[in-house]
């Protein structure tokens, strides 16, 4: 082993380059040993050796690189270690503080700026990350660091081929190199629908690398997607194997083994009480053992689970939940509902958006998990009608309207630039149906907006049994987005405002429909005709075929999506009504007043 100081330096800095991390702290630390406590390379140093460490001692790399900012404040490149170490490791709040210093104290370098701004965009803060991301862009700074997280930003927004576009001119004819790039843009190609292409990019990786847990985990979600049970099986027995100490593999083992042993429960609820950070992979696993247990029946140890894991999705996003919070919240919601209205009445006559659009929408506005996506297949599966998914691209661009409060002269222009963009991106997928079906929860408080933007647009209020919409969504993983998920008191003042928010629109006329999944369920035949009847579209009854809708399904529901529809004769809150019963009552009167509603209209 070298035995100068900077030989050992340009040594450990060659074995970190090569993911060598054991010679890289090993040099590091006898570096260290050989120099004054108050030696400049002290902090670089550290910094290195935590940023190897890490790999092997979270604790240890972490408090080297602390004790390397602290000797070092104004260091930018200290700053940066350990706001992208902590990053990394999905401490996404605590990883702000040292990347804002470090955009700070490097004078804005475009690559310290797009850690900050991937650090950003996990914290839900979209807007400033735009900002700074399309300067880079429009000031020529764009290096690849900036592209990739500014297609991931793209990406998160909802325009996946905007965030395509962006990668293919950084990649080019070559094509995507490290294993990072190929999964990134196999992610978007799966949004695209692109089936075969993101499948060549995950076997292209795992012909490389066959110990990949997360491109395992990610060929268990496109067959899943596809329904190809071959290769989900045999992913899945791989990652039984090689993912033991990943939570999230093991979250993918839980829910798609053929059988799930004490063993495998074991040593997964082991994993969750792991001293250390609170991860994604954490939140998945907690979220797989709460679905599985309440399909096994054993309720309370699923509401255990429910309940600690949603207590940790509300740290690790940094949700308050309390009733005060919550009434903020729902303020906010309605102080942009009345601009949204306002819009939508000042233009009714604007001559920008008197056009004949490409196409005509139904536009699903249900709660997540009240049965959107299996209306949304059988809805899509006349000729001449097509699914385009949950297609959010629109949403961010007019909820900024309403929180900016935009002006009613301004806005006209404003949906027709959106119009023509939302029918350049279709063409762009061959989108070619007259009749689109969309499903996106959060467009009930933008309905008025969209009519505006996709003249002729219907929509369509859909409606479950508020206690299974809220037990349903309390028992598995949402993003951030859906932060009223983290309660079920929250979820409960959700859907009583999404009474409110469609009411309001009603009265502005905005034309809502409405749809009762529990009554669908009971007799699919006649309640599909009558929507149909309703909405222009001829019934048949093959449509309630599972064959007859061909389409991948993206969420939660692909099984329940090609499985016969039944009719649920208990609710499943019931059993779990002992643990929150004051919450589930009320619960009862939602879907009463929802009831009321169905009647009424």
């Amino acid at each position: 082993m070298p035995d100068h100081v900077d030989t050992l330096i340009e040594a450990a800095l060659t074995a970190l380059r090569s993911d060598d991390f054991s010679s890289c702290e090993a040099r590091t630390t006898q570096a260290l040993s050989k120099l004054a406590p108050g030696d400049s390379r002290v902090p670089m140093l550290l910094s290195v050796r935590g940023t190897a460490r890490i790999h092997s001692d979270v604790t240890a790399g972490i408090a080297d690189m602390k004790e390397a900012v602290r000797i070092a404040p104004d260091d930018w490149n200290v700053q940066l270690a350990l706001g992208e170490a902590l990053l990394s490791l999905n401490f996404y709040r605590d990883a702000e503080a040292p990347l804002t210093k470090a955009a700070k104290l490097s004078g804005g370098q475009p690559d310290v700026l797009a850690s900050y701004c991937q650090c950003l965009l996990k914290l839900n803060n979209f807007g400033l990350a735009f900002q700074i991301l399309s300067r880079l862009i429009n000031a020529r700074k764009a290096t690849p660091a900036v592209m990739k997280v500014f297609a991931q930003a793209l990406y998160q927004r909802g325009d996946i081929y905007g965030a395509r576009d962006v990668l293919g001119q950084l990649y080019g004819e070559a094509g995507p190199q490290t294993e990072d790039d190929r999964l990134q843009l196999a992610r978007i190609d799966m949004s695209l629908r692109d089936y075969e292409t993101a499948r060549v990019q995950i076997e292209s990786v795992l012909s490389s690398n066959p110990a990949s847990v997360r491109t395992r985990i990610l060929a268990v979600t496109l067959s899943d997607w596809t329904d190809d049970q071959d290769a989900l099986a045999r992913h899945v027995d791989v990652l039984a194997k090689a993912g033991a100490h990943h939570p999230d593999a093991m979250a993918q083992v839980i829910e798609h083994s053929r059988e799930v042993t004490d063993d495998l429960l074991a040593r997964a609820e082991a994993l969750l009480t792991m001293p250390g950070r609170i991860d994604d992979g954490r939140l998945t696993l907690g979220y797989a053992l709460a679905k599985h247990f309440d399909q096994a029946k054993d309720y309370e140890r699923a509401w255990k689970h429910a309940r600690n894991v949603n207590a940790l999705f509300a740290e690790h996003f940094d949700i308050v939940q309390t009733p005060e919070r919550r009434a903020e919240q729902l303020d906010v919601i309605r102080r942009r509902l009345s601009v949204a209205t306002r819009l939508y009445a000042a233009t009714k006559d604007a001559p920008e958006l008197q056009t004949d659009p490409a196409h005509r929408y139904i536009y699903l506005v249900g709660s997540a998990r009240s049965g959107s996506t299996l209306l949304q297949s059988i809805l899509s599966a006349p000729e001449g009608v097509e699914s385009i998914g949950e297609r959010t691209s629109l949403y961010p661009y007019l909820a900024d309207a309403t929180e900016r409060d935009i002006a009613d002269t301004q806005f006209a222009g404003f949906a027709r630039q959106l119009s023509d963009a939302e029918a350049a991106g279709l063409a762009r997928m061959g989108v070619t149906s007259p009749l689109l079906v969309e499903k996106t929860p959060h467009h009930l408080f933008v309905a008025g907006l969209l009519e505006r933007v996709n003249p002729g647009s219907r929509f369509v209020q859909v409606f479950r049994d508020a206690g299974e919409v809220a037990l349903s969504m309390f028992l598995r993983p949402f993003s951030a987005v859906y932060a009223e998920a983290s309660s079920l008191d929250a979820l409960a003042d959700m859907l009583e405002l999404r009474l409110e928010v469609a009411e309001a629109w009603r009265e502005a006329g905005v034309p809502i429909e409405t749809f009762s999944f529990d009554s669908f369920r009971e007799s699919p035949d006649h309640s599909g005709q009558q929507l149909f009847d309703r909405i222009g579209l001829k019934w048949s009854k093959e449509y309630l075929d599972p064959k007859s809708r061909p389409e991948a399904v993206t969420t939660f529901s692909a099984r329940q999506v090609r499985k016969p529809i039944y009719a649920e004769r208990i609710p499943s809150w019931k059993p779990y009504e002992v643990f929150a019963p004051d919450t589930f009552a009320r619960l009862a009167d939602i879907t009463a007043a929802q009831n009321c509603i169905l009647e009424t209209l």
